[in-house]
């Protein structure tokens, strides 16, 4: 798993380049005492909330031109089985992966389709592809 800090993104001695601060920033640890499973929007997720964030959203950060769109629609499926499960808040997973959709720029409107359909299909289907 890569290692993230605060400033730079990647540790220095990683091999990668570093995140963009605002996914360095979306998948910092939370501080904070640990909290239920189920995150109901507006609250910080649980520590496992926030790695199965952290994880899905670090695949967004390494995929290149030409993945993104397949690579986004294989992190929204997984995110959705984990709103299903009660892991993350349907809010908060929108709200980072619109944030990188933005962030990536090209034809935002198709990469928030996808994140609909695949968050909606990872909902459906509760876990299992």
């Amino acid at each position: 798993m890569t290692e993230i800090n605060h400033t730079h993104g990647h540790t220095p001695d990683s091999g990668q380049a570093p995140l963009p601060g605002f996914l360095a920033r979306l998948l910092a640890a939370p501080k904070s005492r640990p909290r239920p499973a189920r995150a109901p929007a507006g609250r910080a997720p649980s520590a496992y909330a926030a790695a199965v964030l952290r994880g899905e959203l670090a695949k967004l950060a390494t995929a290149k031109p030409g993945t993104r769109n397949d690579t986004l629609n294989q992190v929204a499926f997984t995110l959705g089985t984990h709103i299903t499960k009660g892991t993350l808040s349907r809010a908060l997973a929108e709200a980072a992966l619109s944030e990188v959709a933005q962030r990536w720029g090209g034809d935002v409107g198709k990469n928030l389709d996808t994140i609909e359909r695949g968050l909606g299909d990872g909902e459906s289907k509760g876990g299992t592809r």
